[in-house]
């Protein structure tokens, strides 16, 4: 699907991923959210026990699974400190304010698309040391490969002149043999 839509597994995983992994609890969510029953409460306790779930089974099992799982460091702390940042948010919303409304859903949405925006910036920046660090690469692969041509031009030249060398020795040495006598062939 990444493939299709031009965009990396890193921002497919992010966006695409995880919406269709929360399209359930979104559900729920809608569908539970009826006031006179509790159900905001249900639907609350739903999408942070979802999370609760994947950070405390989830991502244990794949690192399990997966002997080891070997993280970007910048990447990973990224989604942390935002995970975290929303998680605190929606903590203090809950437990201080003891509310929470439109405005402060769209502050966390807002929050979700700032994390978007700074995974984009990120890749993008990480492309271009990608494609710097290539560049460098070629030109290195093309000094060297220039440098080794000229060596072999240079020792084809002297392997020449060393040819023309033995070839004028030996016209010569064959000249002098035919004015005494003697021919080499």
């Amino acid at each position: 699907m990444s493939v299709k839509l031009n965009i990396s597994q890193n921002l497919a995983g992010l966006t695409l991923l995880a919406f269709g992994n929360q399209v359930v609890d979104i559900i729920v969510a809608l569908v539970s959210s009826d006031e006179d029953n509790g159900g905001i409460e249900a639907s609350l306790s739903t999408i942070l026990g979802a999370d609760s779930l994947v950070i405390g089974f989830v991502m244990p099992t794949v690192i399990f699974l997966g002997n080891g799982v070997i993280v970007k460091g910048q990447n990973f702390l990224r989604d942390l400190v935002t995970y975290l940042i929303g998680l605190s948010f929606v903590i203090f919303l809950g437990t201080v304010r003891k509310e929470l409304n439109i405005i402060y859903g769209a502050i966390i949405f807002s929050l979700y698309i700032l994390y978007v925006g700074i995974c984009i910036l990120m890749e993008k920046v990480e492309n271009i040391k990608r494609l710097k660090k290539e560049e460098e690469e070629r030109k290195r692969k093309k000094e060297i490969e220039d440098c080794s041509e000229d060596y072999y031009d240079e020792n084809e030249s002297i392997e020449q002149e060393d040819k023309q060398l033995v070839h004028d020795y030996w016209t010569k040495l064959n000249e002098n043999d035919e004015v005494e006598g003697r021919k080499w062939d």
